[in-house]
């Protein structure tokens, strides 16, 4: 499992059109692929 930076998904996101889950499912699964994406930092697994 990999948690995205919150602020870097949204701002590759900005340009979609279609906001749809099925779009954000997709846009993000892209992000994924290409390996365009920052993991955020987690403290714990409690976190």
């Amino acid at each position: 499992m990999v948690c995205l930076e919150t602020q870097h998904v949204r701002a590759a996101m900005s340009a979609q059109r279609n906001k749809t889950d099925a779009a954000d499912a997709l846009g993000i699964a892209h992000i994924m692929r290409t390996g365009w994406f920052r993991q955020a930092h987690i403290k714990t697994q409690d976190c």
